[in-house]
């Protein structure tokens, strides 16, 4: 009798200690669920303040740090790291300002190589420009989407370039799809940008792998600005600037810590020597607190 009751006192002993390590499991897995899901405050590139991403590590079961789940992405599935790129994105940046740099290949001839000072705020897509080398017509340019228009089309508030034409003309309004537009560069301001980049890769990218079209590999590890970067590889079946696809060989660098695309360079050519454009972000600060002002024409006497 002894016996028995010692096996039952046992057994329930048992059952106690699992229940109690069950819910211990439930707790810590509610922990995890509520850390992925709650936006976390996080300081960081200065004066950033961003939402933490989730632990990728943890989601995929492999162990190690986040940088090193981002880099087995990076040579396994580019893809996949697109669409984290995407994501990541659009849930921890609200603005950044940069310096651009562009050389593109209009109507066969290369521009000159073209600088500009950038602010970019995600809200209403605002951005502003101030061209500092080899400005084309416009020394400044203000998009803010659904601000300003011009005979019914979105427009841009532009300062001419010049002295003599800012005399006459201190600014004016620019349709963003027309002509003149259209004639200054190979992207419209309202496609300018990380996240309009992330995109288009991305978006042409799946179109082709649903035809079996695409070509997509991990090159190796670069930099741009002295920051570490992944660099990929894209090829397409170009056809030409009136195609469906925009470039035949596309190489970009995405930012190891930031997954931005920071360097974009597109060829018409496997041997990559007719070059269609290419666009580089430095200086590149995040979630930098821009306002409405940073986006008005009278903040810079347009």
């Amino acid at each position: 009798m002894t016996k028995i009751r010692r096996r039952v006192s046992g057994g329930r002993i048992r059952i106690v200690v699992g229940l109690c390590l069950a819910a211990a499991f439930c707790l810590q897995c509610g922990s995890l669920v509520s850390r992925l899901s709650q936006p976390t405050r996080a300081i960081g590139f200065g004066a950033t303040q961003a939402v933490a991403t989730p632990d990728m590590t943890v989601l995929n079961g492999t162990g190690g740090s986040v940088a090193d789940a981002i880099k087995r992405m990076a040579r396994e599935g580019p893809l996949d790291l697109l669409r984290e790129a995407q994501k990541r994105y659009h849930n921890t940046v609200v603005d950044y300002t940069c310096t651009f740099r562009k050389r593109e290949n209009l109507d066969g001839q290369l521009t000159k190589v073209q600088g500009a000072k950038i602010k970019f705020r995600q809200k209403n897509e605002s951005v502003y420009m101030h061209w500092t080398e080899n400005p084309a017509k416009a020394r400044r340019v203000i998009y803010v989407k659904g601000k300003w228009t011009k005979k019914g089309q979105p427009a841009a508030l532009c300062e001419p370039e010049g002295a003599i034409a800012r005399a006459i003309v201190p600014s004016i309004l620019m349709p963003i799809h027309g002509p003149e537009a259209k004639a200054a560069s190979r992207r419209t301001i309202d496609q300018f940008g990380f996240a309009r980049a992330l995109d288009l890769i991305l978006k042409y990218s799946l179109v082709a792998q649903k035809r079996g079209e695409l070509e997509l590999r991990y090159v190796g590890e670069g930099t741009v600005d002295d920051r570490s970067t992944y660099v990929f590889e894209r090829v397409l079946p170009y056809t030409g600037v009136d195609g469906e696809y925009p470039d035949r060989v596309l190489v970009y660098h995405l930012d190891t810590e930031r997954l931005v695309p920071v360097m974009c360079a597109s060829y018409a050519d496997d041997a990559k020597k007719t070059l269609l454009g290419q666009y580089e972000y430095t200086d590149v600060r995040l979630n930098e607190g821009l306002t409405d002002a940073d986006f008005e024409g009278t903040t810079y006497g347009l």
